[in-house]
């Protein structure tokens, strides 16, 4: 049995979400995810950001520099396959983990807006040198109390969170493939079992929505796995499992074809002409004629 595993969907990810609520009350710093398209997911509140990162990307040129210096690196973590540790352009400390199945790129989990240091003067005023259209829309001291509340991290405990996001990342992925796997699984059984339904019963009034409850799944749902799983629709399995049926009375029975028709499960003759015409391009009497005639030929 082939089962298809699809990319986990991490913006989803209960653990992920968990193990963000974690990583903030030990450090103080958030993490978020940024899908392969490049679309950002934050796992907690906005106010658990960097206050002066958010500062900083409510300026036009802030945002405009932090989206281009986010994107280069992690093209950059993405090429490397790795871990990477940057300073963005404003200076700040920030991480981003790339996270891959299969070889396959799906994302990314960003962190950091760390000072490399505890903060002091001469590092604020280098700030403000690298950063100075900030003072074209706040006052320094609004900056500079931003600034020096802001969270830093020695080298080796910022080195310790990339290994943490790199374990997260790993055992996240393994969980999240092994519930879709299980789910493939289940989903398989479940259409197993609507098959087996359908061949006991398809002489008998058959709904979707009838079958779909036997199973219990939703009608759009089982419709949609049905398809996926055989080729065709539920109606289409019905209609073929009740035609194969016709076919063998029509050939080893001498019930007159209306009869033929009610037997297997057809509500008029009408229907079962057609349905019959559209699976065998030939009329249920023509079929018959054909197998008499196959029939005295052989004796």
């Amino acid at each position: 049995m082939n089962i298809r595993i699809d990319l986990p969907d991490l913006e989803k990810s209960r653990v992920l979400s968990q193990f963000h609520g974690v990583l903030f009350k030990i450090f103080g710093i958030p993490i978020d995810y940024i899908n392969r398209y490049g679309k950002n997911h934050f796992f907690g509140d906005r106010k658990q950001c960097n206050p002066l990162c958010a500062m900083i990307r409510s300026t036009p040129e802030g945002l405009q520099r932090c989206n281009a210096c986010d994107e280069e690196n992690i093209r950059i973590a993405r090429e490397r396959k790795c871990e990477h540790i940057y300073r963005c352009h404003t200076g700040l400390i920030d991480i981003v983990v790339p996270i891959f199945i299969r070889g396959i790129y799906c994302g990314a989990l960003g962190s950091g807006q760390l000072l490399h240091a505890p903060p002091e003067e001469e590092h604020f005023t280098a700030f403000l040198k690298q950063n100075p259209y900030l003072v074209k829309y706040f006052a320094p001291e609004e900056i500079r109390e931003l600034f020096f509340n802001s969270k830093s991290l020695r080298h080796d405990q910022i080195l310790g969170i990339c290994e943490l996001l790199s374990l997260a990342t790993n055992y996240v992925i393994f969980s999240e493939e092994k519930l879709k796997f299980l789910s493939h699984i289940d989903e398989h059984q479940n259409i197993f079992a609507a098959r087996d339904y359908i061949r006991s019963h398809f002489t008998e009034p058959l709904s979707v929505q009838q079958i779909a409850r036997k199973v219990h799944l939703s009608e759009s749902h089982f419709a949609h796995l049905f398809k996926k799983e055989t080729g065709m629709t539920p109606v289409n399995f019905i209609n073929r499992c009740r035609i194969s049926y016709a076919m063998e009375l029509l050939r080893n029975e001498n019930l007159p074809i209306i009869e033929i028709a009610f037997e297997c499960g057809f509500k008029s003759l009408t229907h079962f002409n057609r349905t019959f015409r559209k699976y065998n391009a030939e009329t249920p009497r023509e079929y018959r004629k054909k197998a008499e005639n196959v029939r005295n030929k052989a004796e």
